[in-house]
């Protein structure tokens, strides 16, 4: 993860391999798809290769509602976490729950700085960061 500056806002880049749901999967079928995903731009992007120049797929930033990591109850997978906005809702699983956790934290970082907040954490308490 690096930091950089535009116009005097710090952004924060993020990016690797995870497991995108299908939009119209269930969350205990198979049918994931491996993107590369990036948060730059203010958007969280998503690509077929980590070489593609052009995004399969976005959301913004700004649009998003809530990020939480899903607890599965019949299903060993605990790191799988969601992505809700205004367009869409985004299941995304990582590699580990370590993996997932950074995920979450980078993201929420980025909205805390969006949001008039520090590195150490968000100005006011936001309901994004609300787990089920």
């Amino acid at each position: 993860m690096s930091n950089h500056n535009q116009q005097n806002m710090p952004i924060i880049h993020f990016s690797g391999w995870l497991k995108k749901m299908k939009r119209s999967s269930k969350m205990y079928s198979y049918n994931w798809n491996k993107r590369y995903i990036t948060i730059e731009n203010d958007a969280i992007q998503w690509r077929h290769s980590q070489e593609d120049e052009c995004s399969a797929g976005s959301v913004e930033l700004l649009n998003i509602e809530r990020v939480y990591r899903m607890r599965a109850l019949k299903s060993k997978r605990d790191n799988v976490f969601v992505i809700k906005s205004k367009q869409r809702t985004l299941c995304l699983m990582a590699n580990s729950i370590k993996d997932c956790d950074q995920w979450i934290r980078a993201i929420q970082m980025q909205i805390d700085l969006r949001e008039g907040g520090t590195f150490s954490g968000p100005r006011t308490f936001s309901p994004m960061y609300k787990q089920r």
